[in-house]
């Protein structure tokens, strides 16, 4: 057996070569290789193939919600007709002085401006009032004016104390009012 073994070695060599012997030799441990490295292949590629899917159904979504979302003209225009009408001020000034009165808050004097800006489509009516009271009392005041009147916005609050014992306040509220042209 050994010389069968040697005798097939032999003529394998001599047919094939050296060089042939050493590609065969190159060929199988690619092959054996490939055997190895290929299921990580598979594997990487499907992951990709995956994130590419998401990555494609991600972009589809984004596309839908621009398409599906509305527009600022349209959203403007919502909140233009949103917006109560001019004619409702002296009602929504009497509420905010309700309010201060139900707080404990006497308002004995008001400014009042009523400003349209070139281009804008609203109008915006600033009361302007100033209060001496505790901190507390004014801040209740504000919040509970801000709430039940949600197209009043407050613009600016000025505190000033003569006394730092003191709780009582020098407030001055400017509020302004937003409306929509008749």
């Amino acid at each position: 057996m050994k010389d069968f073994m040697l005798s097939v070695r032999f003529q394998t060599l001599r047919f094939l070569g050296v060089w042939g012997l050493l590609g065969l030799l190159l060929l199988a441990a690619a092959a054996l290789i490939g055997y190895l490295l290929i299921p990580q292949i598979n594997a990487q590629s499907t992951a990709m193939h995956q994130e590419i899917i998401a990555a494609k159904d991600s972009a589809i979504q984004a596309s839908e919600q621009r398409r599906n979302a509305p527009n600022t003209v349209s959203q403007l225009q919502n909140f233009l007709n949103w917006l109560p009408p001019l004619a409702t001020n002296a009602k929504d000034v009497k509420t905010l002085f309700v309010l201060a009165k139900e707080g404990g808050i006497d308002l004995t004097k008001a400014d009042y401006q009523l400003t349209a800006e070139p281009g804008a489509q609203f109008l915006r009516y600033q009361v302007t009032v100033p209060i001496k009271d505790r901190y507390i009392v004014i801040r209740r005041f504000a919040v509970g004016a801000l709430n039940d009147l949600p197209h009043l916005a407050l613009d600016e609050l000025q505190f000033s104390r003569l006394q730092a014992s003191s709780d009582v306040v020098d407030a001055q509220l400017r509020f302004t009012f937003f409306y929509r042209p008749q």
